[in-house]
């Protein structure tokens, strides 16, 4: 079974996403920057969703609409991943052009729908390719 890391510092906010998830892949869940980082340096994932928006972990900027973003380049990129990484947000995919000026290798930006499943289609994709 396919082992997805989700970062959301509100799951239940996301509660209906991540049970559609769990029903396809193994998913471990974190809340905090901190334990998604020892997790993916210790464990091989096969995705790392991150979600964007987290007011409540500011790293050095209190820019907590592009929380997400600064986590993976200043903490999570350093490590070189195998796994695709999946932006996921509410934001708009502009918002994911405008920070990153080239994206770098491996990540992906998914807006958040109302339909539950497009997160799980989004991974399956990803094991497609």
């Amino acid at each position: 079974m396919k082992k997805i890391l989700l970062l959301d510092d509100n799951p239940q906010n996301n509660e209906s996403y991540i049970n559609k998830l769990k029903n396809k892949f193994y998913v471990e869940e974190c809340i905090w920057m901190d334990s998604a980082e020892r997790l993916v340096t210790n464990n091989d994932f096969d995705v790392f969703v991150i979600d964007v928006m987290m007011p409540t972990q500011s790293l050095d900027t209190m820019d907590e609409i592009h929380t997400g973003f600064y986590f993976y380049k200043q903490r999570i990129k350093c490590l070189n991943l195998k796994c695709p990484i999946v932006f996921w947000s509410w934001l708009t995919e502009s918002s994911y052009k405008e920070f990153w000026v080239i994206p770098p290798e491996n990540t992906h930006f998914l807006h958040k729908e109302e339909n539950n499943s497009h997160l799980v289609k989004f991974v399956e994709s990803l094991f497609k390719k």
